[in-house]
């Protein structure tokens, strides 16, 4: 079970930001002005999805941050919440660590959620017959039932796509995984509890943003070795209630 602490940030300057569009049916995250991902918001009823929509190639953290991670964080230590929490938009969250052991994803892949149990519950897109497409490879974590009807599937998203990645990072990042090292990834969440009205399945989804560790989380996806990731799981944001998020991070 991880460990959690609520905390609220306030009067921060974050080039991060979460804003509501098309009257609350989208939710988009913003780095430095660019929408980075949308996610359908709005209804409990829909399907789960996001959609990558730009690559930001410059990082998000500063380096006192990014040493910090490197270093690796196992606990949810004030003075580290305080110190990250610094590059976090205004609001409350959930933080919480946890380790993972993320599996690199291939959109329409037999290992793809949108391909596969997502279609199991809600079908195919009306209009092309084929399954939602995120425009991105991403990696999957942990999926665990939390009942007999209602499942738990968690997802790490990058903020670049695999191809631009530096190769020397992630040999870097290789080489610390294999000398028995653990660095700690950076997350901002948001989860969505959805079920159809036509089935008595709700899939609860927990998408992690990555702020810090796109190299760190492939080399280890690569090796098959876990890793720490800091979660701040927003408390205003997703299609979920506060019992919700807080019965979701209880299983992790």
């Amino acid at each position: 079970m991880a460990q959690y602490k609520e905390f609220e940030t306030q009067q921060s300057d974050s080039v991060i930001s979460f804003e509501y569009a098309n009257e609350g049916w989208k939710l988009i995250l913003n780095v430095n002005d660019n929408k980075m991902y949308e996610l359908m918001s709005g209804c409990n009823t829909c399907e789960f999805f996001f959609e990558h929509t730009y690559g930001e190639q410059g990082s998000v953290v500063s380096r006192e941050i990014a040493d910090v991670l490197e270093e690796g964080v196992s606990t949810i230590d004030d003075d580290v919440i305080n110190t990250i929490s610094k590059i976090m938009p205004n609001g409350k969250y959930f933080v919480y660590n946890s380790q993972i052991h993320p599996k690199l994803t291939v959109p329409f892949s037999d290992a793809d959620y949108f391909s596969n149990e997502q279609v199991k519950v809600w079908g195919k897109e009306p209009f092309s017959n084929l399954p939602r497409f995120p425009k991105t490879e991403y990696y999957r974590l942990s999926t665990q039932n939390i009942s007999s009807m209602d499942t738990l599937f968690e997802f790490a998203l990058p903020l670049n796509p695999t191809h631009w990645l530096d190769e020397d990072r992630v040999a870097y990042y290789t080489h610390l995984f294999e000398i028995g090292h653990q660095p700690t990834a950076l997350a901002i969440s948001v989860l969505d509890v959805r079920g159809p009205v036509t089935s008595e399945n709700e899939h609860h989804c927990l998408a992690h943003f990555l702020l810090d560790g796109l190299h760190k989380v492939y080399a280890a996806a690569q090796l098959n070795k876990p890793l720490r990731l800091l979660s701040f799981v927003s408390l205003g944001c997703g299609v979920s209630t506060l019992e919700e998020k807080k019965s979701v991070i209880q299983l992790l």
